[in-house]
């Protein structure tokens, strides 16, 4: 379904705790079913907030609409280059910034 403005319905985000978001017990199948099945975005908009991306950079409502063409453009067919499997892929991406301690540098290059 589009807007008036020819624009993509936004998928609806679960919030995911940000301790869970960066967990390395994170279980994207699980969540997924959560999500309703729009785990890729939801992931793509907790981590957009943790990592306190700077609206200079983009707006939010532009992202969201971004990360939601991206989920809608992964076909049902391939069971694993899904956009579970992206989700996943961000969510390991995140727990290593974490982990690591880089998040700190990013946020502290941003400002």
């Amino acid at each position: 379904p589009l807007f008036d403005d020819g624009l993509p319905e936004l998928a609806p985000v679960t919030e995911i705790p940000a301790d869970v978001l960066s967990s390395s017990e994170f279980d994207a199948f699980a969540w997924q079913v959560q999500a309703n099945g729009n785990l890729m975005v939801s992931v793509a908009m907790c981590v957009f907030r943790d990592f306190e991306i700077p609206s200079a950079f983009v707006e939010e409502a532009t992202f969201h609409r971004y990360v939601t063409v991206l989920q809608r453009g992964y076909r049902d067919d391939n069971a694993y280059h899904s956009s579970t499997h992206a989700a996943d892929v961000a969510q390991f991406f995140a727990h290593a910034l974490h982990l690591t301690g880089l998040i700190d540098v990013l946020r502290s290059e941003e400002h």
